[in-house]
């Protein structure tokens, strides 16, 4: 009995390895077919009609985020053509400007916030920020104009700010 359960273990084990073995063989092969390619990869090949290797600007029309300016700019060889590589490298610092925005846009509404509370006159009122590439939008309702502008004049000092558009309401 005591060898009849060893046996099966063996036998479940090499199951065990050569199951290990075949799906190994398959994450390779789908590697090189490339299913494992970048989004990045993936739009450039769906942009590139014509599958010579490159986008011309004819091509890139079809991301309206590529204007000529920002062609010109991704050309690194000047051949009036972006590779992978130059679509790639542009897609990536745009993608990072993105998140550097709305970290600062983030950051600036904190601090809003924050300076909004800390005011003694205006901390018990329900005023919502909203910001957007360093634009501020004031909402909510306060008793009089003294508070509306006493809020807008705080959110306008805090960095990053580029203007504010005091939509906050007096009560009447």
């Amino acid at each position: 009995m005591n060898h009849l359960k060893k046996s099966l273990v063996v036998i479940a084990m090499s199951g065990f390895v050569m199951n290990a073995n075949a799906h190994d063989a398959h994450d390779s092969d789908t590697m090189s077919m490339g299913e494992n390619q970048s989004p990045n990869h993936q739009t450039f090949m769906m942009f590139d009609t014509n599958n010579d290797g490159v986008l011309s600007a004819t091509e890139l029309s079809k991301d309206p985020s590529f204007t000529k300016e920002r062609i010109a700019k991704a050309d690194h060889d000047n051949d009036g053509t972006l590779d992978e590589s130059e679509y790639t490298e542009e897609k990536v610092k745009s993608g990072e400007a993105d998140v550097k925005r709305v970290a600062s846009d983030s950051w600036i509404t904190a601090q809003a916030k924050t300076k909004l509370l800390t005011e003694e006159s205006l901390k018990s009122l329900k005023i919502s920020i909203e910001t957007f590439k360093g634009e501020v939008l004031l909402s909510g309702f306060v008793a009089n104009e003294a508070l509306k502008v006493k809020a807008e004049d705080i959110v306008s000092k805090v960095e990053g700010v580029k203007s504010v558009n005091n939509g906050i309401v007096v009560k009447k």
